[in-house]
């Protein structure tokens, strides 16, 4: 069954250390590091007071991968880069 790593950031509190984070992020692609399905954009909230400036999700055969991923070497640098650029929260959520 397929998992999702979903972020939702709530601020950015440094737009030059985002935007090498973006960059950054956008470079990891196939295999262990999952499918991107949404990547930044406008986030419209259609009903309730959730509100996320931004969103990101990726597409993973399974949790177990998408919590490696997040664990990984790999991300490490970049979760420290995101940390220090904005407010976020991170989930994994099973699809159907």
């Amino acid at each position: 069954m397929a998992s999702y790593l979903l972020v939702q950031f709530s601020e950015i509190t440094d737009e030059a250390l985002f935007d090498q984070f973006r960059q950054r992020i956008a470079a990891i692609s196939g295999g262990s590091s999952g499918k991107p399905i949404v990547q930044g954009g406008a986030v419209e909230i259609c009903e309730g007071d959730w509100a996320p400036t931004r969103m990101a999700m990726r597409e993973f055969e399974n949790g177990q991968q998408a919590r490696a991923w997040l664990e990984s070497p790999q991300y490490a640098e970049l979760r420290e880069l995101r940390l220090k650029a904005a407010k976020a929260s991170v989930m994994i959520v099973d699809g159907v």
